[in-house]
């Protein structure tokens, strides 16, 4: 971290503390994968819109970005996305060299293409936090660091 704040094993540790959380224990910096449940259910049969991502922008119908429906045969096996879910495209962009996440709010239940990496936050986290985290390209910043390719490899 580029902060006033030293990193040790056992969590994060302000350097200056107010006198009152002084004796508090070290700041817990939990995993994604640790506060979110990642969503795989397939759309199947149902109907419903296919959707994708542009960066900067969120959800677009597929006619609306590719002129098209560009599902295909695939569809069946998009994933099912419900409004205040998330999403991450590993499809780069000029803000978003590493991909961007986006929260959907544009419609109540969609159809996402499965090559999108879909999430929703476990009950005890505020998703807001999170949409100006994504939305602040923070998880590129981190995602750079371990990122050797092009994000879609």
């Amino acid at each position: 971290m580029k902060t006033n704040e030293k990193d040790t094993k056992q969590g994060v540790v302000p350097a200056l503390r107010f006198p009152e959380f002084r004796k508090n224990e070290e700041w817990n910096i939990p995993h994604l994968r640790q506060i979110s449940t990642r969503i795989i259910t397939r759309v199947g049969n149902s109907k419903l819109l296919p959707v994708s991502i542009s960066a900067g922008v969120g959800f677009l119908p597929q006619t609306e970005k590719f002129g098209r429906d560009i599902s295909g045969e695939q569809y069946r096996n998009y994933i099912i996305l419900n409004r205040g879910e998330f999403a991450y495209n590993k499809g780069n962009s000029k803000k978003y060299p590493q991909g961007c996440v986006c929260r959907l709010e544009e419609f109540d239940r969609v159809a996402a293409p499965n090559t999108f990496l879909c999430f929703r936050f476990n009950d005890n986290v505020i998703p807001d936090f999170f949409k100006g985290y994504f939305d602040s390209n923070y998880h590129g910043k981190q995602l750079q660091n371990v990122i050797t390719s092009g994000a879609r490899s």
